[in-house]
């Protein structure tokens, strides 16, 4: 595929090398005078000053052919410090194959003319309701304890800083056998931003690492209940954060034993959080659960399957999935700029702009029409294309933006989107 993004000094470094081939032609020519005139009288002008100007000449001569030549190789695109690694998430900074298309001259100034507005992308927040099983079983093989160290080092850990989280044990304060959804929907532990900070100073740590602390595992399984209240806490909350994104997270090692235990009703709760409104449901089991329920609940909730954890390393294994969890929940969206009062955003004068740190040079991230349109070279995307709210990175350019811990996206008003 031809290359599309182009560095934008380009032509000021051909420029460049016209004037030194030009000057070193003149100094080769002058050097050469020099030699005719001397040739009779003495053959030692090689070490006076006609010979250091045809040296330097010659230099400035295979210096400006170089820097043709490289220009001319590289068609004025650059990898970065990392090279094409960069992407793999090899480290370094990373080059992206956004451009206006094959076999355009210039590339998008983010400062041309057309340029209306240019602000730093805003990430999409991630609200996270964890509803989790303190049933009498727990309390076997060690499970309570494991998954206890887990969920705290989970929230002790730096890549979780920014990860707004919200907690409820079940069987607990009437979300148990009783039914009550509206209890289940009330967190133990309200929703709270952690920070880089660790506990006691993150106050949200502090409260969600205490709370395990202050539960003693008992009772059955309530579990319709249970993520019917979660789902509904997503639901909610969204309502009223439209721009947000809310996902659950329901962990439990048994069968449904209490409330509606029918596997097509809890099955629909997380189809129904997940296609009315976008709230995935991700299914975690212990020892003990049941593997096609978990499935089925993931499947529907639209994380695919569920995970698993039941090896004797079981603390480790639940905080690997909470880790994926984290990191499968926190994709690369982007909410839409405000335009300011009065004003409204053209989707197609939108562009997006990667950087590596404040001063790395500006890529182009092209768009493609949808997820469906990701490629190798990967892109962007609208959540709606008529009326879009956020901005979406392919799975390959949210894995090279996330590999860079520099990274820095923003977004351009103004200017004809150009395609990836």
């Amino acid at each position: 595929m031809a290359d599309r993004f182009r560095l934008e000094r380009i032509a000021y470094i051909d420029w460049i090398s016209v004037v030194l081939l030009w000057l070193g032609v003149l100094g080769l020519a002058a050097a050469g005078t020099g030699a005719e005139e001397s040739m009779a009288g003495r053959r030692a002008w090689r070490s006076g000053d006609e010979g250091r100007a045809l040296v330097v000449a010659f230099a400035a001569a295979v210096i400006a052919l170089a820097a043709s030549a490289s220009c001319a190789a590289g068609g004025g695109r650059r990898e970065g410090a990392g090279g094409a690694g960069a992407a793999a998430g090899q480290g370094g900074a990373m080059s992206f194959d956004g451009g206006t298309g094959a076999g355009d001259a210039n590339p998008l100034d983010p400062d041309a003319a057309c340029a209306s507005a240019r602000d730093e992308a805003t990430w999409v927040p991630v609200n996270m309701y964890i509803m989790f099983d303190k049933s009498n079983s727990m309390l076997d093989q060690g499970k309570w304890a494991a998954s206890t160290a887990a969920l705290q080092s989970f929230f002790s850990e730096q890549a979780s800083a920014g990860l707004r989280v919200a907690l409820r044990f079940f069987p607990d304060s009437g979300c148990d056998g009783s039914c009550t959804v509206q209890a289940c929907a009330t967190p133990m532990v309200p929703l709270g931003e952690l920070t880089v900070e660790y506990a006691p100073t993150d106050q949200q740590e502090n409260a969600l690492i205490n709370a395990f602390g202050q539960v003693i595992p008992s009772g059955a399984t309530p579990m319709s209940a249970a993520l019917q209240g979660a789902t509904s806490w997503a639901v909610h909350y969204l309502q009223s954060h439209p721009t947000e994104k809310a996902v659950v997270v329901l962990v439990t090692d048994g069968e449904p034993t209490d409330c509606n235990t029918k596997s097509s009703y809890i099955v629909g709760l997380a189809a129904d959080a997940y296609s009315a409104h976008g709230v995935l449901t991700f299914a975690v089991g212990l020892e003990g659960s049941s593997e096609a329920l978990m499935n089925d609940i993931a499947k529907a909730g639209g994380t695919s399957k569920g995970i698993f954890v039941g090896s004797p390393d079981a603390e480790q294994e639940l905080l690997a999935a909470m880790n994926a969890i984290r990191e499968s929940s926190v994709a690369c969206e982007f909410l839409m700029p405000d335009p300011g009062p009065g004003k409204q955003i053209e989707p197609d004068l939108v562009n997006v702009i990667y950087k590596s740190g404040p001063d790395g040079p500006p890529q182009i991230i092209g768009q493609v029409p949808s997820a469906g349109g990701c490629g190798p070279a990967g892109g962007w995307y609208y959540d709606d294309p008529v009326k879009p709210t956020r901005i979406i990175f392919c799975e390959g350019t949210c894995a090279a933006v996330r590999a860079d811990p520099n990274a820095k996206i923003e977004i351009l008003l103004g200017c004809a989107t150009i395609p990836a």
